[in-house]
């Protein structure tokens, strides 16, 4: 019994410590998979024409103080977007002192610094694309130095580079920062960007190949994320001649290619060299978007169907707006002959047609609203129908008019069992309503003797 008593003891603290060994590297491998730095550039949405539009990149770092970086950031829509850069000439200037003169001439010579003796100095000049960048409010605010260009030099990526501390101060990114702003980066997105375009994202991509344009510096000048490593280099050699006998296996000139199989070579030598890697676990970095939106298009207000008579003047007012507070371009087609359709500039446009006896029939045409920014579009087709028949012309006079005969015509037809309307009995129908009835007389009378509202307005 006491046998069985400590071995359920000993079974207990077995448990115990294996349960707490479990518990220790699940927390060891959760906090092995948390990055000592993270570089995250943000996502955004803007529309075509917007300028300035700021992108933030994102910084966390959990284990090194920083007091510099180097990022180089590109987009792979440069048909969408573009960083905001203006020219800069870059003077540069160094000094030399002569290490060897010939005569009056120096044959090999030194750079030194301004405030050490030196012989001559040289100066350059060169031109580079100065990128736009908005370091308020970020991390890297009041930093000695932050500089950016586009290395392409044609607004495609930006180089962004800071060093915090060039006197002495100690400024720096203390260890401990999450979720932090590193600096804020401007573009410009494209106006001419047709709304029927479906594909609307641009990556912006952290480049992390190069070293140089990568990195990030603790104050005492080490590199952050960057290790180095022992890989195998392989080499292929071709030999361009091989000796005679009896010497055929040795080879007296050969060459270097690129390994790429080994069927290729004569020989591969194979060695062991030093490679500098970004550190994939201890550093992350994620690519940010931008997502050109479609903006709205203008809004054309409706215009409905027209009705006219020849020799009668047809004129009417189309008027349009934009979400996006542009004025719209107004514009018909296909205006029929004599037809005139004017835009006023302002979003209203004005349609004049007095159309011949020779142009009876219907006619559709096209009305357009169209935002030339974002090439947007609205639309409405409108049927234009020139017709002898006209609404209140009631005796179908020819050219139709309206005057007092209408009236008396409409009065004996409705009470006194008068002659039906040579053209409809809804030339009668004065209020558009599609009856006949007295409410069209009552609207007639106050038109012709009472300065009553004009009558089949809108039929």
């Amino acid at each position: 019994m006491v046998f069985l008593s400590n071995l359920r003891k000993g079974s207990e603290i077995f448990c115990l410590i294996l349960a707490a060994t479990l518990i220790l590297s699940a927390v060891s491998s959760i906090q092995a998979q948390i990055p000592d730095l993270t570089v995250d550039v943000g996502e955004v949405f803007a529309t075509p024409g917007d300028t300035a539009v700021t992108i933030p990149v994102y910084l966390s770092n959990l284990v090194d103080d920083i007091s510099g970086f180097n990022l180089w950031i590109k987009v792979d829509r440069p048909d969408l977007v573009i960083f905001k850069t203006n020219t800069d000439t870059i003077i540069d200037t160094t000094y030399w002192f002569c290490d060897q003169w010939d005569g009056e001439v120096c044959v090999d010579s030194t750079m030194t610094n301004y405030e050490e003796e030196w012989d001559f100095i040289v100066v350059d000049s060169t031109v580079v694309e100065k990128a736009r960048f908005d370091t308020t409010g970020t991390l890297s605010s009041g930093w000695d130095m932050v500089d950016a260009s586009s290395l392409s030099g044609v607004g495609n990526d930006v180089v962004v580079a800071g060093l915090a501390d060039m006197v002495g101060s100690n400024k720096k990114i203390p260890a401990g920062q999450q979720g932090g702003v590193l600096i804020n980066l401007v573009l410009d997105v494209f106006t001419q960007i047709p709304d029927t375009l479906t594909a609307r994202v641009v990556t912006l991509q952290i480049q992390t190949e190069f070293k140089d344009h990568f990195g990030f510096s603790t104050p005492t000048g080490g590199s952050i994320g960057w290790t180095t490593v022992m890989v195998e280099d392989t080499s292929c050699w071709i030999c361009d001649q091989w000796g005679p006998p009896p010497y055929e296996d040795s080879c007296f000139a050969d060459h270097e290619i690129p390994y790429i199989i080994q069927d290729f070579c004569d020989w591969i030598e194979t060695d062991l060299i030093e490679k500098t890697i970004l550190d994939t676990v201890a550093v992350k970095v994620y690519d940010g978007s931008l997502l050109a939106l479609i903006p709205p298009p203008p809004e054309l207000d409706s215009i409905g169907p027209k009705t006219t008579s020849p020799e009668f003047l047809l004129q009417f007012g189309v008027s349009a707006s934009d979400p996006d507070e542009t004025t719209p371009i107004l514009t018909a087609t296909p205006l029929p002959e004599g037809a005139i359709f004017v835009d006023n500039g302002d979003g209203t446009g004005q349609f004049d047609w007095t159309p011949t006896y020779e142009q009876l029939g219907v006619y559709e045409v096209m009305f357009y609203a169209t935002d030339e920014i974002t090439m947007g579009i609205d639309s409405e087709l409108v049927d234009i129908q020139v017709s002898t028949y006209m609404c209140g012309n009631v005796d179908g006079l020819q050219p139709p008019r309206i005057d007092v005969a209408d009236l008396v015509y409409m009065v004996k037809y409705m009470f006194h069992e008068g002659p039906f309307p040579p053209e409809s009995d809804l030339s009668c129908d004065t209020d558009c309503n599609g009856r006949v009835d007295v409410a069209d007389l009552v609207l007639f009378v106050n038109y012709m003797f009472h300065s009553g509202p004009d009558i089949c307005d809108g039929c």
